[in-house]
């Protein structure tokens, strides 16, 4: 299963997660579009005096392929490269320094699900 989202905010807008990239259980919209805002994400942005803050909230309809019970493992990765109108920053991500985890599902990090 591979999914890619771009998460956007711009300034006076709602924030928004587009569904970049669907695997073929995961479908959006009419006509089982793969592509175009996922109503389904519910996204969160506040700027704070030193910076972004995103809550990013995936329900399980989004990974369609993940078995939620304890001891299940899927990889994950996350770029965050933000344009605030001056260029674009060194992105953050979870994957090696100097890499980008675009195309290299190698370097992505494995979340493993646990119990409470």
């Amino acid at each position: 299963m591979a999914l890619e989202y771009v998460i956007s905010w711009v300034k006076g807008t709602e924030p928004t997660a587009y569904l970049f990239k669907a695997c073929a259980k995961r479908y959006i919209g009419e006509a089982n579009q793969e592509t175009g805002v996922d109503k389904a994400v519910k996204v969160n942005c506040a700027r704070l005096p030193d910076g972004l803050r995103y809550d990013i909230f995936l329900p399980a309809e989004c990974l369609p392929d993940v078995k939620f019970k304890a001891g299940e493992t899927f990889g994950f990765s996350m770029l965050v490269n933000d344009n605030d109108g001056k260029g674009r920053k060194t992105g953050l991500t979870l994957t090696p320094k100097g890499t980008q985890p675009f195309q290299h599902p190698e370097r992505y990090c494995s979340i493993a699900l646990t119990s409470d």
